[in-house]
């Protein structure tokens, strides 16, 4: 049976087989890593990627998943490294990491080079890698997939992280990928039916709309409660995987294999009905502060505060969420927590005027009096128009 597994705990051992004078090589799992010599930090990027691959086969499940050749990734010093090398490969260079792909796998390889004043696996964190991390393991199996497949869980792979306390990959709940996804379905001339989705091959449809649109469906696939689509899913997984450990054939015969397959699960129309309307119930980031400020707004601190503690999971230094999180915990009485609050929203960018006035009012009914009058002058200093004759009668009001 198959099963996805979203958090998969890794054993960080690995095997120095090879050294040169300027590079390092290391063999671990299915990897094997070219890493700068002298660069010990760069290693940490090996337990992680050995445990996007596990997270990779949790959800594939691909019988095959011991491929003879190993994936290489190859690390270079520097960004001057990366695109000497990649012009040396093939003439041009790329802003971000590239996985350079063959018709023979063994000879395909990712390249990846550490950022700039970071070190460790934060060198080379975020939706990039993981993405190429994605697409070297697919195509480690698959030489040409259906386009909505390979975009698709390069959309949904962008969600995983590498939690190196724990030693596992983690899954975002939530895709910034959801609001184009709805704005394109909301659109007739933008949307792209289940079929039209199904049918596309490479160069159907531009990026723009092909990328969100696919990652919707794939989102719908995994997440639904219908078995019957959950099932195709698995079906296409075992149908790319062919007879072998590599599937050769064309993406228009990979795209017509799977596409056949699905009619034997739903109808076309059925499809469309079912993903359109799971789609536009799902809430985007917009959405869900939406709710939030106006549960807030109804005096439903409660609700209020169970919306707004979603939003700044997704956007953590958005200043707006904290702010009327402290507006929550200060119309609950919870004064010191509506303080922590306020002051995160100034660190990301709150107006001043507007979180100093909340910080006074905050400070009065926790009747810290000298608090209060020093938020009450920032208060008045900064926006004399709107609170400063305000600010004026508390401040003649506090004692002294």
């Amino acid at each position: 049976m198959r099963r996805y597994r979203l958090s998969i705990t890794v054993a960080v051992a690995f095997l120095f087989v090879v050294s040169r004078a300027w590079s390092v090589e290391v063999r671990q799992a299915q990897y094997r890593f070219i890493l700068p010599d002298g660069r010990t930090d760069v290693g940490e990027i090996v337990p992680a990627v050995v445990a996007f691959r596990a997270a990779f086969d949790g959800m594939f499940a691909f019988e095959g998943s011991a491929e003879t050749h190993p994936c290489t990734v190859r690390v270079l010093e520097n960004r001057q490294e990366f695109d000497r090398y990649l012009s040396s490969r093939i003439g041009e260079t790329r802003e971000q990491y590239v996985f350079l792909k063959y018709s023979r796998p063994d000879l395909s390889e990712l390249i990846l080079y550490p950022t700039p004043g970071k070190t460790g696996y934060a060198a080379f964190a975020g939706p990039s890698l993981n993405r190429q991390l994605f697409l070297q393991y697919l195509y480690s199996f698959v030489l040409e997939p259906p386009l909505w497949l390979r975009d698709g869980f390069q959309a949904w792979a962008e969600r995983l992280s590498w939690n190196a306390k724990e030693g596992k990959v983690d899954i975002a709940w939530y895709s910034p990928w959801l609001e184009s996804a709805k704005a394109r379905r909301e659109n007739e001339n933008e949307r792209l039916s289940v079929e039209a989705l199904l049918s596309a091959t490479t160069g159907s449809y531009e990026s723009a709309r092909m990328y969100p649109q696919s990652w919707a469906f794939v989102a719908f696939l995994t997440l639904t409660d219908n078995p019957g689509y959950r099932r195709f899913l698995h079906e296409t997984f075992a149908l790319l995987e062919g007879a072998g450990r590599y599937n050769a054939e064309s993406q228009q015969g990979n795209t017509d294999l799977v596409k056949k397959r699905f009619l034997r699960h739903a109808s076309y129309e059925t499809a469309e009905r079912d993903f359109g309307e799971w789609l536009m119930s799902q809430e985007t980031y917009s959405d869900i502060v939406q709710k939030g400020v106006a549960e807030y707004n109804a005096g439903n601190h409660l609700e209020a505060e169970k919306k707004l503690s979603q939003a700044i999971e997704i956007r953590p230094d958005d200043p707006v969420i904290p702010y009327y999180l402290g507006l929550v915990s200060y119309a609950t009485g919870r004064y010191d927590a509506a303080r922590v609050w306020y002051e995160r929203a100034i660190t990301f960018g709150a107006d001043i005027a507007a979180a100093n006035w909340a910080l006074a009012l905050n400070a009065l009914a926790a009747k810290d009096h000298a608090s209060a009058r020093a938020y009450l002058e920032t208060a008045r200093t900064t926006n004399p128009e709107r609170y400063g004759e305000r600010a004026e009668r508390y401040l003649r009001s506090l004692p002294r």
